[in-house]
């Protein structure tokens, strides 16, 4: 056999090189089916089906390894991860298309494009009488109570606090702090063994222990319990974990939480007053990646979306306007969180005001 060609790529000259025990390998092929094109024809282009399966097979491979990474790293509630999950491949059937579009990369206007808040229905929602507040609050602490041991700190958050009216079948979610979640867990699967999966409650609370703090964030979630007329959520996470999450952001979990309206209970280690530096925090790194010119929506949809850069359901189970649904649902919660660091920020000269429509707009000095 005569020499073999060297492909190249198009307009490229072809080049001879001397032929190896009848092998040579194509530069332009893809690495991971460079063993397909070896052989006799070592000058032809590679075919377009061998490039197409490669990719594909490619692609199998690494959603494969992200299931087994998904599932290693998020066993310790697999009934909440299969909940993610058929409601993701609920979502995609109801939009009527077998895979999402990619956002586009553009960047952001210097001033948002957003539509007005309807800030009467939003102030109506989260300016309740008086009466009807400390009803609500006693409402959403009813577990406390009733079902649950007792806790240190405890707040409710979630879609269920943005509608003054929410649905019967919405599921309130909690994050409860207690002092020695071992004890805990022990006392509360004494109480409500029904509350965890069969599996968990047979390895005890040194195993949901343990699980907590080597695999999670040191928060172990009990989703879908039953409660009276209504489904509730909770997770329990150790109280110096809390507080070492807030003011260093160690796991970046909680404290993000913190960082949008919650509804605080119960709060034995004044937590409220350590979150401001929380807050100050997420305030300073929303202005680093804002642009120079932005409105106030703009900036606690910033501080809104920081918890969720890296969130690996935000791929496939959340939904993609959920940063907007949460600031337009409780604005007026945000102007109060953050609205004494924004007149710092204006004190000093790091912020200057002006009027976008309805809404203030600032610029960075």
């Amino acid at each position: 056999m005569g020499p073999a060609q060297l492909y190249m790529g198009p307009h490229v000259d072809y080049t001879t090189v001397p032929d190896q025990h009848n092998m040579g390998l194509h530069l332009g092929d893809n690495p991971f089916t460079a063993q397909r094109n070896l052989g006799p024809h070592v000058g032809e282009i590679p075919s377009r089906p061998n490039l197409v399966w490669a990719r594909k097979e490619v692609t199998i491979r690494f959603r494969l390894r992200f299931v087994f990474f998904f599932f290693f790293f998020f066993g310790d509630n697999l009934r909440f991860v299969f909940f993610f999950f058929f409601s993701a491949v609920t979502r995609t059937r109801r939009s009527g298309g077998s895979r999402r579009r990619r956002p586009s990369r553009v960047a952001p206007p210097a001033i948002s494009s957003a539509p007005p808040l309807p800030e009467a229905a939003a102030r109506a929602i989260h300016r309740m009488r008086p009466a009807e507040e400390a009803a609500r609050a006693a409402a959403l602490a009813g577990p406390l109570g009733e079902l649950l041991p007792p806790v240190d700190f405890c707040c409710a958050y979630g879609s269920t606090l943005l509608h003054a009216r929410p649905e019967a079948s919405s599921m309130v979610d909690y994050i409860l702090g207690v002092p020695d979640p071992l004890q805990w867990h022990s006392e509360n699967l004494e109480r409500n063994p029904d509350h965890y999966s069969g599996w968990m409650a047979r390895l005890g609370p040194g195993a949901i222990t343990r699980l907590a703090d080597n695999i999670g964030v040191g928060v172990y979630f009990n989703p879908f319990v039953e409660w009276r007329d209504k489904r509730i959520k909770y997770g329990v996470v150790r109280m110096k974990d809390l507080a070492m999450d807030v003011l260093t952001w160690d796991r970046f979990y909680l404290s993000g939480r913190l960082q949008k309206p919650v509804h605080v209970l119960v709060d034995n280690w004044d937590i409220r007053k350590i979150n401001t530096i929380n807050l100050k925090m997420a305030t300073s790194a929303s202005l680093l990646l804002l642009p120079a010119e932005f409105t106030e929506y703009d900036l606690y949809a910033q501080i809104c979306s920081l918890s969720y850069m890296g969130d690996l359901r935000m791929l496939f189970a959340e939904d993609k306007n959920k940063v907007k649904k949460i600031v337009e649902g409780s604005f007026p919660s945000f102007q109060s969180m953050y609205r004494t660091l924004i007149q710092e920020y204006i004190a000093e000269g790091l912020l200057k005001t002006s009027s976008y429509g309805q809404q203030k707009a600032f610029h960075q000095a």
